[in-house]
């Protein structure tokens, strides 16, 4: 019998592979029913294993609350010099019309609340750091460069949505370059160091590149 979270997965995955660009409301929702599928104690203790493993995470996790709520200054950060990363992350935005306080943080210091807002509000600079834009193709690439740091199923799902949001349109090249874009963010993942640990806000007048090259970003487009 197909049990009732199995038929909200799927709901949310054909939503979404039916319009990628514009129902992207159902990433959110698979990747809360994925974490709701999880019996709470099992989910808050790896959680809290992961922050207490990594150095850089339980540093931001100490912090506390404030941390969490300070949205980013895009005017501040467009006055840092061309080549940092600050600049690249604000033009990102500004050329996108985003809002880096678009996510409202839960103001919860619940392990995996935490994780997943952090993971949430970095997003956008995850995508500048990997190279990745907003395309469908774009997005498919990042989420596949978080499948690749961590084994979520949410994020396999949300690839079976790109594939089916370019099976849709009923064209080889796009199909063709959603599955390239799979391969090449899982392949980037694994070979980078966690993204997730990384506190951007100490380095916003880094050089990009520089950026990259010390977590191991490779791909032959950057």
């Amino acid at each position: 019998m197909i049990s009732s979270l199995n038929l909200q997965l799927a709901s949310h995955v054909l939503a979404l592979g039916s319009d990628f660009d514009n129902n992207t409301s159902h990433v959110f929702e698979l990747l809360k029913l994925q974490y709701a599928a999880m019996p709470t104690e099992i989910l808050e203790t790896e959680s809290k294993k992961a922050i207490e493993y990594d150095k850089g995470l339980k540093e931001m996790y100490d912090l506390g609350l404030e941390f969490m709520s300070k949205p980013y200054d895009l005017n501040e950060l467009s006055q840092l010099p061309d080549e940092t990363l600050g600049k690249a992350y604000s033009k990102h935005m500004l050329d996108g019309n985003l809002k880096p306080d678009l996510y409202k943080p839960h103001l919860d210091l619940t392990p995996s609340v935490w994780l997943f807002d952090r993971a949430t509000i970095t997003h956008d600079i995850w995508h500048v750091v990997c190279g990745f834009d907003t395309s469908v193709e774009g997005e498919i690439g990042i989420n596949s460069f978080y499948l690749g740091q961590r084994p979520d199923p949410a994020y396999a799902f949300i690839n079976i949505a790109g594939i089916l949001s370019a099976v849709s349109k009923n064209n080889p090249k796009n199909i063709d370059s959603i599955t390239a874009a799979i391969a090449r963010g899982y392949k980037m993942g694994k070979n980078a160091s966690s993204l997730l640990s990384v506190k951007w806000e100490d380095i916003w007048d880094k050089p990009l590149l520089t950026v990259r090259k010390e977590l191991n970003i490779i791909s032959e487009t950057i």
